[in-house]
């Protein structure tokens, strides 16, 4: 026991006097002597210059720690300013050392401001900093069995982290965009490896690509094992409000909880999104960094993409560009990083402007391609299914989809905003495009597609119209082109027909509609990079009605009509080309006088050949014959035979 006790006031009157020694340095020693020789190490090694501007305070025990005031650092070879900041405080104690224990007291830090660049060269102004490239070539890493002896395990408590009134730029020169964070202030509670810290950060960010000013705050519990590398944050809030994407006010706001296992590379998350009227939720496990492999579970109760894209300009403003903008490409790229299956299932979609219910899209990724298939929705009273896929590698998409029941004239309106067609029923199509811009995209469209309407109409002419109008173009005078009228429409029972897309040219030789006083044909071009059309239809009274129009109409019934389509989407015209309509007029006609005349000539023929029998000779008076007038006999038609024979030979 008296050795025990000798130890113990030995050990304790060494620690007073390294502790009497520590505050003997930390009361004589002045720092600030030393700033001159610190900012020339500084430029000799990097080039920048070193500014300390405030005072520099040592605390040595019972903590160890610095102080330092107002302090900035150069560009390279510049007196331009890279960083900056307010005020530094770094504490931590002494005693926890002795047993490797790292107890960080306090981390003050205010005032931070740095500006970030990378250059068109793709180097940065601060990887001298980060030291690349600059470890000299003699240098080697440590052995294993060194390395390993290095690297025992280290405790590290913090009690609290104080960051407050950051500012940061980024700047990058190879593609001009810029990104600002301001008032960046975080604040942690005491971090203990395997128990949940207090956090909350908030900043202010902007940038032009893509448009932000938003603010931003986010606060959780935070769980850290540093030796394991495991990470997680449960009880995560972000709420985010202000303005993004040219829209006038973003909110959004996300809970939900992460983790993250930086030795085993993988990570998960438990999130729901609420933004604008939508609620999010997803499910999202990363299984490996490097490949990116992951699976994902996303149910969205209601979405209008539409709202989230950027608003259009109403006018141009001082700083929008003169002229027609060159047509930004389709960057495809970043398939060819994921290697992702899961599901995305949304109650109510809007996206370029078309609504759809009850929509599921199974989603597979990997090799560069995305493939969406199932896909499967209810829209405008009828349902979809089909897939698309598109291929990264070789900038080619894929189509294939089937549209049972569709009311086809809301899904124009909504997707074209073109009021052209009217009724119900199955829409195929199944084509392939390649390319990186809209325009190439349209010009390279291949494939087939396939309509079936019934109980719907052609909007913008009206058939019976023009049909009567061919009647009196037979009298001259009238003109045989108009435009669209709103108005104006061509009942049909029913409808089909089938198209041929080559080279974004979709060609139609088969359609026929039908409707109970007539029948409709076709054939002609859609050209869809230039959203118009070149149509020849053919309309022919089957049927006619009583009434005026029905006996305007009969006069044409089994006449031929031409009605040629023509121009843009957004100014069609309609044309009744009169000269076909006179041409098959006259071939109608030369057709019936053709019969008239084969039917004299038989007569005359059976005439000669076989005689005919006399007609009743009416009297001079215009009356019937005398009653008491005798009538020869008819001759036998072998005896008239006989003698017509006899005078030819």
């Amino acid at each position: 026991m008296k050795v025990l006790k000798w130890v113990l006031i030995t050990a304790g009157a060494v620690v007073l006097l390294m502790a009497g020694a520590l505050a003997f340095i930390a009361a004589t020693f002045d720092p600030n002597q030393y700033k001159a020789q610190a900012a020339a190490v500084v430029k000799e090694k990097t080039q920048r210059t070193l500014t300390i501007e405030g005072d520099v305070r040592l605390m040595l025990f019972p903590k160890l720690g610095v102080h330092l005031g107002k302090t900035s650092l150069s560009e390279v070879r510049s007196e331009n300013d890279f960083a900056q900041l307010e005020d530094m405080r770094v504490s931590l104690a002494v005693i926890p050392l002795l047993s490797r224990q790292v107890v960080v007291d306090e981390v003050r830090l205010a005032g931070l401001r740095a500006n970030l660049v990378k250059r068109k060269d793709g180097k940065t102004n601060f990887d001298d900093l980060l030291g690349r490239g600059n470890v000299p070539s003699n240098e080697t890493s440590a052995k294993p069995a060194e390395s390993a002896k290095a690297q025992l395990p280290v405790k590290l408590e913090i009690d609290g982290v104080t960051i407050s009134k950051a500012h940061l730029t980024w700047k990058d020169e190879t593609t001009g965009s810029k990104y600002e964070i301001s008032e960046f202030d975080l604040n942690t509670g005491r971090i203990t490896p395997g128990s949940p810290t207090k956090f909350s950060l908030g900043a202010f960010i902007k940038a032009n690509e893509p448009k932000l000013d938003i603010k931003i705050d986010i606060a959780g519990l935070l769980t850290a094992e540093l030796e394991r590398q495991l990470f997680s944050v449960a009880g995560l809030s972000v709420k985010i409000d202000g303005q993004a994407a040219g829209r006038p006010r973003l909110a959004a706001e996300l809970s939900g909880s992460v983790g993250a296992n930086l030795q085993q590379h993988n990570a998960n998350a438990d999130l729901v999104l609420k933004i604008l009227d939508s609620t999010v939720k997803a499910k999202l496990a990363v299984e490996d960094f490097a490949a990116m492999r992951s699976t994902v579970d996303v149910t969205i109760d209601k979405l209008n993409i539409d709202q989230l894209m950027p608003a259009k300009k109403s006018g141009e403003t001082a700083d929008t560009p003169a002229g027609p903008q060159p047509e930004q490409p389709i960057d495809f790229s970043p398939i060819k990083k994921l290697d992702v299956k899961g599901s995305v299932r949304i109650g109510q979609l809007i996206a370029a402007n078309i609504n759809a219910q009850n929509v599921h899209i199974v989603i597979m990724a990997r090799n560069g391609r995305l493939d969406l298939d199932p896909m499967t929705a209810d829209l405008y009273q009828g349902g979809l299914k089909g897939m698309a896929s598109i291929d990264a590698n070789t900038n080619r998409i894929a189509i294939k989809q089937t549209l049972a029941g569709i009311a086809i004239g809301p899904l124009l309106r909504d997707a074209i905003q073109q009021d052209l067609l009217e009724g119900r029923g199955n829409v195929g199509l199944d084509v392939t495009t390649s390319g990186t811009l809209v325009s190439v995209l349209k010009k390279t469209l291949n494939g087939t597609a396939r309509i079936e309407l019934k109980d719907g109409a052609i909007k913008g002419i009206d058939i019976a119209q023009s049909l009567r109008k061919a009647k009196a173009l037979f009298a001259g005078g009238a003109s045989d082109e108009q435009t669209a009228a709103a108005g104006g429409k061509t009942d049909f029972s029913e409808l089909t027909a089938s198209f041929t897309i080559r080279n974004g040219i979709a060609h139609n030789g088969d359609l026929l509609a039908k409707s109970p006083f007539l029948r409709l044909t076709g054939e002609g071009d859609i050209n869809i990079p230039e959203s118009s059309l070149n149509y020849l239809a053919k309309a022919a009274i089957v049927a006619t009605s009583e009434g005026q129009d029905g006996k305007d109409l009969a006069e044409l019934q089994g006449l031929t009509v031409p009605v040629r389509a023509s121009g843009p989407f957004t100014a069609l015209k309609y044309k009744v080309e009169a000269s076909s309509i006179l041409s098959d007029s006259a071939k109608r006609k030369f057709n019936e006088k053709k019969e008239q005349i084969k039917d004299k000539l038989e007569d005359k023929l059976r005439s000669k050949l076989l005689g005919k029998p006399a007609e009743p000779t009416p009297s001079a008076t215009g009356g019937e014959p005398n009653a008491g007038q005798a009538v020869p006999p008819p001759a036998k038609p072998e005896d008239k035979l006989k003698e017509k024979l006899k005078k030819l030979f």
